[in-house]
Order: structure tokens, then C-alpha cells, then sequence
């Protein structure tokens, strides 16, 4: 897992937590603060999980174009 996976997981597990903790027991005001830490952290712990296992193959390298133009040396 990449570092940056192993990154947004934490911090969505974190945000997760801490929603769940506040439910449990203190109350944010307001309450749409704590959704909306709640929500992201689900997102961010979604795109952490679901993200691709790999990176795209590097590209082929490009052959050079053939040479057409009329020279004395190919005609």
C-alpha cells in the first residue's frame, strides 16, 4: 500500500472514530459539523480502499516515424 493510501486511511479512520466517540458522549454545535466530519471520513476511508492496486503501465515508447521524404539516397 502506498503512502498515501496508508495516509487517507488513517485520517478517515480517525475522522470516523472521532464522529462515533462524539455521539457516545459530548455533542458538537452544531450538529451538521459533526455529519459532515463523519461523511468525509467515510469518504476518505471509501477512496483509500477503493483506490486502484496499481499504477497504469508505463506507455510504450514511440518509434520514430519513417523517413518518406525523396532523397537521392532512397529513391
Amino acid at each position: 500500500m502506498k503512502k498515501n493510501k496508508m495516509t487517507l486511511l488513517v485520517v478517515g479512520i480517525f475522522f470516523v472514530l472521532n464522529s462515533i466517540l462524539v455521539w457516545l458522549g459530548a455533542w458538537v454545535e452544531p450538529v451538521w459539523l459533526n455529519w459532515l466530519i463523519f461523511i468525509v471520513g467515510v469518504i476518505l476511508v471509501i477512496m483509500a480502499l477503493m483506490g486502484k492496486k496499481n499504477a497504469a503501465p508505463a506507455a510504450a515508447p514511440v518509434e520514430p516515424a519513417a523517413d518518406n521524404t525523396e532523397t537521392p539516397e532512397n529513391m
